[in-house]
């Protein structure tokens, strides 16, 4: 039997069928891993966040009916400037990497004073962007000064880059319809669409080293989970069962 507490965040995002199944884990408590037969017990406690509380069309009515006796509010970080310097150096403990970083007092008061739409996924995005510039400025073997430019370039996006990455998406989307059009009737269908993210996740690899390749596109909680090299060698499969279907499309 498994206790602890469980958080579930942004629930009113999870598909309706996906909910279904939280309320029939939550009436049973027991769940299921995927790819195991034997249902667990769980005893312990369930905490769920719905982000947008105006469109209760979007959870689960039978959901909303077992939530709905106990709610809390929690205020949205513009109304929490005053903490979000703790938040940003909590985080910082938990990069990947182990490094010490510090924000230095101009990066603090550009934290304080900035516009977080997604409260504290936004930040921590930002953080991890901005440690891989302040490690650049740093000197091996001292603590990583964190500075408000470090930030800045982190949270800036690049017009051109932005531009030149859509234009190749659509690019590479319309050869794919294409081959998929000239190919017998699912061959390669939108399955196969899914091996781009492992495509990128190579690429960064390759770049960027295993580890870090996950800090950069946002899957940290992998390191933390050691969840990583099976993620890693999940996308590999994809990209090669797509590369699978190119050969053999080539050959004939």
């Amino acid at each position: 039997m498994r206790k602890g507490t469980l958080f579930i965040d942004a629930v009113d995002a999870l598909p309706l069928p996906i909910q279904g199944r939280l309320v029939e884990a939550l009436v049973k408590r027991e769940v299921r891993a995927p790819g195991h037969a034997r249902a667990t017990r769980f005893a312990g406690r369930l905490i769920f966040g719905i982000r947008d509380t105006s469109a209760i069309d979007r959870v689960h009515p039978a959901l909303w009916k077992r939530l709905s006796w106990a709610r809390f509010n929690l205020p949205i970080m513009r109304d929490r400037r005053a903490e979000l310097a703790g938040w940003a150096r909590w985080m910082l403990t938990r990069m990947p990497a182990g490094e010490r970083v510090i924000l230095a007092a101009d990066a603090v008061t550009w934290i304080e004073g900035g516009h977080w739409p997604e409260n504290l996924n936004s930040l921590e995005a930002v953080l991890r962007r901005a440690l891989t510039h302040a490690r650049q400025d740093s000197v091996a073997g001292q603590p990583i000064m964190m500075r408000v430019e470090h930030l800045r370039a982190a949270s800036r996006v690049d017009a051109d880059q932005a531009m030149a990455l859509r234009d190749a998406l659509r690019n590479a989307a319309t050869h794919f319809i294409e081959l998929a059009a000239s190919l017998p009737a699912d061959t390669l269908s939108l399955r196969q669409a899914d091996a781009f993210s492992g495509v990128v996740l190579e690429q960064a690899i390759a770049r960027f080293g295993k580890r870090e390749a996950f800090v950069v596109l946002g899957r940290g909680a992998d390191l933390e989970r050691d969840n990583h090299h099976r993620t890693a060698r999940r996308h590999a499969s994809r990209v090669a069962a797509l590369e699978k279907i190119l050969a053999t499309s080539e050959e004939t």
